[in-house]
């Protein structure tokens, strides 16, 4: 199909979104690698060349992927420079102030808790003080962190906040996940709010698992809520359900996701709830689940795809998996260009795009999104 004497040609959306992903995934490899500059010419001759053949649709496409590896590449400058700023207050004493978003203990090799906390301002007497809000991961003995909740909110004094140095693999899973710095606390004063000032799902939590035994508890955090322990009793439980066959439901990913999806969707058909209901209840779940769990990755992708095929639904438009893997996959990027590097990332998206390949090859047929026209991709 042509018009305007074919200076303009119609592509599928299919073809612009792949390429678009593909585009900004090659980017941001080539971003990581320094290759900015060829970058910027390969994207400068392309959208030069087709100008000159006066082929305005591809024309118009490339900068589409210009634009998002555009983003790509000052997100990455943005992350470096937020993860720099501040030097001055490592390796110093510093009074930290914030609330405890995650607690994860671990007594395999020690008994050493993890607390991730979100900082309302750092101080420091040569540097001064950090008012913006930062992630800084804690460590401390078990024995020291089990008066500690999620929730709480700490003030923790002379605390030596350091980072890894520009060559460690580390530093880039820090960037990655918003981590600006680390430290160890074994003798430092810790002082805790007055009140319970958490939230209503961290007491809540809290109240439920004094009615629950610790073993129930290993098996509904990491199913239901993504929180895993690295301790003893934990890997037992995984060497029982490897021996039994279903180690699988302790991998909790974007297919308890779809699981879930797919029962509140049968439920909501069987008790004769409207389409446009169904769709708009099951969205609000999917949030809440998300609300009060720890997302992964493959998770966020999984949700992703579901709201969009939720968007869909209650919009009646066409659903494609291509395409909502597409957008899922370059927002994704656009995003965090770091999770690339990263295998979760790899593998979630990887065997997702393989799995629909598959399926798309073998029975489907991928379709454009619109509402009353049905095109062909």
């Amino acid at each position: 199909m042509t018009i305007n004497n074919n200076r303009f040609d119609f592509i599928p959306l299919t073809h612009i979104l792949l390429a678009c992903t593909i585009t900004t995934i090659l980017s941001a490899v080539a971003i990581f690698h320094n290759l900015v500059l060829i970058l910027t010419i390969l994207y400068g001759a392309t959208i030069l060349f087709f100008m000159f053949k006066k082929k305005y649709t591809q024309c118009f496409i490339w900068l589409i992927c210009a634009l998002f590896s555009t983003q790509a590449y000052l997100t990455v400058q943005r992350d470096l420079k937020k993860f720099q700023e501040h030097a001055s207050f490592l390796q110093t004493p510093c009074i930290v102030k914030g609330v405890i978003l995650q607690k994860q203990a671990s007594d395999l090799h020690k008994e050493q808790t993890t607390l991730l906390l979100q900082t309302f301002n750092i101080y420091n007497k040569a540097a001064g003080v950090i008012k913006a809000s930062k992630k800084i991961v804690l460590l401390m003995p078990s024995k020291r962190a089990q008066k500690f909740l999620e929730g709480q909110t700490l003030t923790i004094f002379k605390a030596m906040l350091s980072q890894p140095k520009p060559d460690e693999e580390y530093r880039t899973y820090l960037i990655k996940e918003g981590i600006w710095a680390t430290a160890f606390i074994t003798s430092e004063r810790i002082f805790i709010n007055n009140g319970d000032n958490r939230s209503w799902f961290a007491q809540s939590s809290t109240l439920f698992a004094q009615f629950l035994h610790r073993s129930t508890i290993n098996l509904f955090n990491p199913l239901f809520l993504g929180k895993r322990e690295k301790t003893i009793t934990n890997l037992s439980i995984q060497h029982q359900s490897l021996y039994w066959g279903i180690v699988h439901h302790m991998a909790r990913s974007g297919i308890h996701l779809v699981t879930l999806f797919g029962l509140f969707m049968g439920l909501f058909h069987y008790a004769r709830i409207k389409h446009f209901y169904r769709y708009l209840i099951c969205g609000i779940l999917m949030f809440g689940y998300l609300e009060i769990s720890i997302p992964s990755l493959s998770f966020l992708r999984a949700l992703s795809m579901i709201m969009i095929q939720i968007i869909g639904k209650m919009h009646k438009f066409q659903y494609s998996s291509v395409h909502a893997l597409t957008l899922t996959t370059l927002f994704t990027v656009s995003y965090n260009p770091w999770c690339i590097l990263f295998l979760d990332f790899q593998l979630s998206f990887g065997i997702t795009a393989v799995i629909i390949w598959l399926f798309q090859r073998k029975w489907a047929k991928t379709v454009a999104f619109a509402p009353k026209i049905i095109i062909p991709s």
